[in-house]
């Protein structure tokens, strides 16, 4: 239980991490492809998490 617990704060934290880092990285072109980039970003955590 306490795994699954751990597993899904660092999945959230790692998914906001990322977001946020592209956010900072890529701010003006993140802006013009936010609905493009948000489901690869998810994507890609989520294989990276849950293989």
């Amino acid at each position: 239980m306490k795994e699954a617990d751990y597993d899904e704060i660092n999945y959230m934290f790692l998914v906001v991490i990322l977001i946020i880092a592209i956010n900072y990285l890529l701010l003006p072109i993140f802006n013009m492809n936010t609905l493009g980039l948000f489901p690869r970003l998810v994507h890609i955590a989520t294989t990276y998490i849950l293989p």
